[in-house]
C-alpha cells in the first residue's frame, strides 16, 4: 500500500511537471513569433497630416521627392533638402540651381508619367495650383502626396515646417521658421496705416485677393487695408467700377513689365482719376515675390511695408 502511494504521487508529479513544460514551450513559441512580427513591423518614424486631411505615414525621411511648386522648390532649397528633388516643375526657376534639376511639365496638365518614371517616394503640392482631386491620382497609385494650403503668412512658416519634418529635420526648420516669425512680427508692431491697399492679382479680368488669401494678410501686416478682405474667398472677380467706389491710395502691380502693368489703365479711362493714379502711388513689384508663399514672403512683407512707410 505504502509503495503504490509513493509511485501515485511521484506519476503525479511527473504529470504536472510535463504540463508546466508544455505551457511554457508554447509560451515561449507565441513570445517568439510576437517578436517576429514586431520586428517585421514597419516602423513609422515620420507622420504628417496635410491640409488635405490625409495622414502621411513614412519609415524614414524620403530621398526622392517631386515639387509640383515653384514655392515648394524654393522652400526645399532654403531647408537644405534640395538634394532630395528627383524632379520639379517646368515653372521652377529659383535659386538658379533649381533649373539644373529634371524638370516635369505641370501645366496646363500634370505629366503624370514622367513623373511616375521618376519613381517618387512623395509629391509635394500646393492648393496655389492645384485642387486635392488633381494629386488624388497619384495617391491611388501608391505615391503619397503632401498638399499644403496657405491662406495666411502663419501657414507658409508652418508648411516649411512641415516639409522639414517630412525630411527628418524639424529642428533646423523651426530655427528657420522661428526666425520668419520674428522678423514678420516686428512689421506688424509698426504703426498702422488707413491707407487702402489694393494688390491687382491679375489684369484681364482684374482680380484681387480675398480674406483667405496670403496676400491679405500681408497687407495687414504692412500696415494697410486691403478692400478685397471684405470677401470670404482666396480671391475675387473685380470690375473698374469697384476700384472706383474703393478709390485705393495703392496699386501694388506684380509684373515683369512695366507696359504690362499700366495695361488696365488703357482699358478702363475712368480709373485715371484714383487717388493712387493721381498721386503717382503705382508699383510695379517682382511676382515671384508676391505670387510664391515661401522664405521669400517675407522680403515682400518688408517691401510692402516700405511702400506703405515710406522712410520708415
Amino acid at each position: 500500500m505504502g509503495l503504490g502511494i509513493v509511485q501515485n504521487r511521484y506519476g503525479f508529479q511527473w504529470l504536472l511537471f510535463m504540463r508546466v513544460f508544455m505551457v511554457l514551450l508554447m509560451s515561449m513559441a507565441c513570445n517568439g513569433d510576437r517578436i517576429k512580427t514586431i520586428e517585421d513591423a514597419p516602423l513609422i518614424s515620420i507622420q504628417i497630416k496635410d491640409e488635405s486631411g490625409e495622414v502621411l505615414s513614412f519609415r524614414e525621411a524620403p530621398q526622392r521627392i517631386v515639387s509640383l511648386a515653384p514655392n515648394l522648390t524654393e522652400m526645399m532649397f532654403a531647408l537644405g533638402e534640395s538634394d532630395r528633388l528627383v524632379a520639379v516643375s517646368q515653372a521652377c526657376d529659383y535659386p538658379d540651381e533649381a533649373r539644373l534639376l529634371n524638370q516635369v511639365i505641370t501645366f496646363p496638365e500634370v505629366d503624370r508619367e514622367a513623373i511616375l518614371a521618376l519613381k517618387p517616394e512623395c509629391i509635394i503640392a500646393t492648393s496655389e495650383i492645384f485642387s486635392p482631386a488633381q494629386t488624388d491620382w497619384f495617391r491611388q497609385q501608391g505615391i503619397p502626396v503632401l498638399y499644403q494650403h496657405y491662406p495666411d503668412l502663419e501657414s507658409i512658416w508652418k508648411g516649411m515646417e512641415q516639409l522639414s519634418l517630412l525630411c527628418g529635420n524639424s529642428s533646423a526648420g523651426k530655427v528657420l521658421c522661428d526666425s520668419l516669425r520674428m522678423e514678420t512680427a516686428k512689421i506688424r508692431k509698426t504703426e498702422a496705416s488707413t491707407k487702402k491697399v489694393c494688390i491687382l492679382v491679375n489684369s484681364a479680368p482684374l482680380m484681387l485677393p480675398g480674406r483667405k488669401s496670403f496676400l491679405n494678410d500681408m497687407i495687414e501686416a504692412a500696415g494697410g487695408i486691403n478692400p478685397g478682405g471684405a470677401f470670404d474667398r482666396a480671391y475675387i472677380e473685380i470690375d473698374a467700377e469697384f476700384l472706383l467706389q474703393q478709390n485705393p491710395d495703392f496699386i501694388v502691380i506684380p509684373s515683369r513689365d512695366d507696359q504690362e502693368a499700366l495695361a488696365f489703365l488703357s482699358r478702363f479711362p475712368s480709373l485715371s482719376k484714383l487717388k493712387a493714379v493721381e498721386g503717382k502711388r503705382i508699383f510695379r513689384v517682382d511676382p515671384s515675390l508676391y505670387f510664391r508663399p515661401g522664405p521669400r514672403s517675407l522680403d515682400a512683407l518688408k517691401e510692402l511695408h516700405s511702400i506703405l512707410h515710406p522712410g520708415a
